[in-house]
């Protein structure tokens, strides 16, 4: 009787297994069919130092609000890189100025070299990165250059970038330092199993993991430390130092950088108005300010340049994202090209 029963079972769980592998393959060939999108997290790669960054020699269809786009990723995972003369400047920045939701003519590598007469631009942008993994990020890449940059621009987005170099607010996934530790030192990134990266990397080909994902993407408001605040503030909070050492860490990086392969590192600010509510002039000055005494190797736009466009925040509205994001759009991407192309015509040493 038992041997009866426990093979019934069996066969009840076999042809159990089978269908819902046709189901699964019949359901993947339907969302390929109809065009279904990737997963969001098929825009990136595992990586042992920077904890992730772009896939190489990769089409990705990804979807963000209510659209979907498509965007290719070169030899080296770069996604936009304009002009005929290499890469004489290289960008540097997160989601905001990576451009993946625009077209590429409307990237920012691309406007950018526009308004310098056709400049080699390389935009190595990446959502989600701090200014630690964006000098180790630029480190790398550098490292695999026979043509050396002449300026290198930073875009450093006063929203979140401390955030996503402190291990408490931004998790151990990439590479940053620890609030507790209070040395700045860098830590290197908490990596999933090869198990997992294996079972990720299937996740990320699949066309109705992107499917599904896409339902359950409901958007929802972004949030932030309340300690952020406190970069807007006149004074610093002792957590808001501490956490600025991560932030102090990567400009280090960056300036090292700059002197071993003698390229003039600029920076341009930027803030999310919408991450952060009712931000003034003052506290943006406020925010500017601190930023600006971590460093002494970054030539920042002039404070003029700042006050008039910038700190009055025209821009700053929902007028400036991508629809269903917190990047920027086409007309935004050309705001900050030309907010570059004045922080470039400024001398080294003013």
């Amino acid at each position: 009787m038992r041997p009866v029963f426990f093979k019934r079972l069996f066969g009840i769980f076999r042809i159990g297994s089978l269908a819902f592998v046709f189901v699964i393959i019949g359901g993947e060939m339907l969302a390929r069919y109809i065009g279904a999108p990737q997963p969001y997290s098929a825009l990136y790669v595992y990586d042992e130092i920077l904890g992730y960054r772009s896939p190489a020699n990769k089409q990705v269809t990804f979807s963000a609000g209510e659209s979907t786009y498509s965007v290719y990723f070169d030899g080296e995972g770069i996604a936009d890189r304009a002009g005929e003369h290499g890469a004489e400047i290289v960008i540097l920045g997160d989601g905001v100025t990576a451009g993946l939701e625009v077209q590429p003519q409307d990237r920012l590598a691309h406007q950018l070299s526009r308004l310098l007469g056709g400049k080699g631009v390389v935009n190595l942008s990446i959502t989600g990165y701090g200014t630690i993994q964006q000098a180790l990020l630029l480190e790398d890449w550098l490292a695999r250059q026979q043509i050396r940059p002449k300026q290198v621009i930073l875009v450093f987005n006063l929203a979140n970038d401390v955030i996503d170099n402190v291990r408490e607010w931004d998790g151990a996934g990439a590479p940053n330092v620890s609030l507790a530790k209070r040395d700045g030192v860098v830590l290197p990134p908490t990596l999933p199993s090869v198990f997992h990266r294996k079972a990720a990397a299937l996740y990320h080909e699949s066309r109705l993991a992107g499917y599904l994902s896409n339902l359950n993407n409901h958007p929802s408001d972004e949030r932030i430390p309340s300690q952020l605040t406190d970069l807007f503030a006149p004074q610093l909070s002792d957590e808001m130092k501490s956490a600025l050492l991560g932030t102090r860490a990567g400009f280090a990086k960056l300036e090292k950088l700059s002197h071993k392969y003698a390229f003039e590192l600029r920076g341009v600010f930027w803030v999310d108005r919408g991450l952060l509510g009712d931000v003034g002039s003052e506290s943006i000055a406020n925010a500017v300010n601190h930023i600006q005494h971590l460093t002494t190797g970054v030539k920042w736009t002039a404070a003029d340049d700042l006050s008039e466009k910038v700190m009055k925040g025209k821009a700053w509205n929902d007028s400036a994202f991508v629809a269903g994001t917190r990047h920027a759009n086409a007309l935004e991407m050309e705001r900050i090209a030309q907010q570059m192309k004045a922080t470039l015509m400024l001398k080294k040493n003013d």
